[in-house]
């Protein structure tokens, strides 16, 4: 018993697709505008998916966003340069009478004798401006710079020796007028000076017991 084959079914054969180019070569504008625009969403909606947005109008919120971020930190940075530049003669000035405050300081320090730089040293506050109010003040209740101002005087107004008796003139003893240590120290106090007279208390202390009206 003989068999037969059947005959082979031929297979159709492929287009073959157009050379690049010609597909859009045969669209109309109207064709062209539509694949064009259709390809761009694609590829914007593939972008948009890979950062994790969905929608456009998400990543225009986001956008508008991070404009406004930049906007308010360079306005932040703008300010924040505005108030250095305004404030740099401030701070000009203020080096230059910290270096003028301490020159007149040291200046003033050296008018005074050994001791009392030592009180002011003990006594004083640290601060320039507030050490050179401190020794104005002990100046003035004569808490310190008697000595120096004694010398001076004695330097800058000499005493001539009289060549005769007339020239001399009576010998006069010249009066007091001095306070006592309690009553100096009282004077502060009553004067509202508490800080001088602590000061004035702490260094003369055994002085002002002594003279105190008993």
């Amino acid at each position: 018993m003989s068999t037969e084959q059947a005959p082979a079914t031929p297979t159709p054969a492929q287009p073959e697709s157009p050379p690049k180019g010609e597909e859009f070569k045969a669209m109309s504008l109207e064709q062209f505008n539509k694949r064009l625009a259709s390809e761009r969403n694609a590829g914007i909606n593939e972008v948009l998916s890979s950062l994790g947005v969905k929608d456009p109008s998400e990543l225009k919120d986001l956008v508008e966003s991070h404009r406004k971020e930049q906007a308010n930190r360079l306005t932040e940075k703008q300010k924040l340069e505005m108030a250095v530049k305004e404030l740099s003669p401030f701070k000009e000035r203020a080096e230059k009478l910290d270096s003028t405050l301490k020159t007149y300081l040291d200046k003033r320090m050296g008018l005074l004798s050994e001791a009392d730089r030592a009180r002011v040293e003990k006594l004083a506050p640290k601060d320039p401006e507030a050490r050179l109010l401190w020794i104005e003040e002990a100046t003035a209740e004569k808490l310190i710079g008697s000595v120096v101002e004694s010398a001076q005087s004695k330097v800058t107004e000499p005493v001539k020796p009289a060549t005769t008796l007339a020239e001399a003139g009576p010998q006069t003893p010249k009066p007091a007028g001095t306070l006592t240590a309690y009553e100096r120290w009282k004077s502060m106090v009553d004067s509202g000076k508490t800080f001088l007279a602590a000061n004035y208390y702490q260094a003369n202390r055994q002085k002002i017991e002594a003279s105190r009206p008993k």
